[in-house]
């Protein structure tokens, strides 16, 4: 009988170690329910409802299980980067991680195991953590956690989550009450874009923007672009797009294409000089100074 693993999508903290060593393994199904209680794992007739459990399960299952002594200390480890507050105690434990890492592939071992995951999903789970790996200032780490986000199957999985979520929003009672919706919208078609100008940082109002935008794109089953209104270039500088992207992927906004208007720049004057042409537009060469007496 197949193992299934049923993860609510609302649980918090998140078990993304369970969901990523269940994707590693291929040992177990995944099913997101947001009507269960909890976290539950049927396998070889049992049911397990810990995460650490859980990993621990599916990662012999599936032949990631280490037997070494240091097992324990990544799984205490794990559970302390969900238990710290302090800046200074978090930062130290980053830095005692990214020291094991510098001369290792993976945690224990040649290979990854139920430590790497249990650790990952812990990093996976703190926005808090994951603003410090930002900064660089654990190369180590960072080099281990983006192998292990950007293996085929946890991208995939993570996939499922985002859709699972988006159904589920889709079908709130709550959004549908906000009439939620894109009105004659095709499944399939729908296009949606977030066009930051690279001149700045990312603030509130552009944080509503993309989460619109990519919410739309997903309930539909659409794409989502990203386009720099790269149009003032005595502002803009390849930092603020670099942060930006970096921001995005922060909240968990991933575009399916990325651009620049800069891109289009000949066609928009083409188009411009066609408007002209036809007599639909004229260009305006008040000066400044003058033109700011009529406003």
């Amino acid at each position: 009988m197949a193992a299934t693993l049923t993860i609510p999508t609302k649980s918090n903290p998140f078990p993304f170690a369970a969901l990523g060593v269940a994707t590693s393994t291929g040992k177990a199904t995944l099913v997101f329910d947001e009507a269960a209680a909890g976290i539950i794992l049927l396998l070889n007739g049992s049911t397990i409802t810990e995460e650490e459990e859980i990993v621990q399960a599916l990662a012999k299952e599936g032949g990631q299980s280490e037997d070494s002594t240091k097992t324990p200390s990544f799984f205490t480890l794990a559970k302390s980067f969900r238990t710290i507050t302090a800046h200074p105690e978090l930062v130290a434990a980053l830095d005692s991680l990214d020291n094991i890492l510098a001369f290792r592939t993976f945690l224990v071992g040649h290979s990854m195991t139920s430590a790497d995951w249990i650790v990952w999903g812990a990093l996976k789970g703190s926005i808090k953590i994951l603003g410090l790996l930002k900064n660089n200032q654990h190369p180590h780490i960072l080099r281990w956690f983006t192998y292990l986000d950007s293996l085929k199957e946890t991208q995939a999985a993570l996939t499922e989550l985002a859709a699972a979520k988006a159904n589920k929003a889709r079908s709130n009672k709550t959004a549908a009450g906000f009439a939620l919706g894109l009105q004659n919208a095709v499944d399939g078609q729908v296009v949606t874009r977030f066009p930051p100008e690279p001149s700045g940082y990312l603030h509130i109002g552009h944080t509503k923007a993309a989460i619109l935008n990519q919410y739309f794109a997903k309930m539909y089953h659409g794409k989502l672009i990203i386009r720099f209104d790269d149009t003032n270039p005595t502002k803009e500088r390849t930092e603020f797009e670099d942060t930006i992207l970096e921001d995005l992927q922060l909240l968990d906004i991933h575009g399916d294409v990325v651009t620049h208007t800069s891109d289009h720049f000949q066609t928009l004057y083409d188009l411009a000089l066609k408007l002209i042409k036809s007599g639909k537009a004229y260009t305006d060469d008040t000066l400044q100074e003058k033109a700011s007496q009529y406003l």
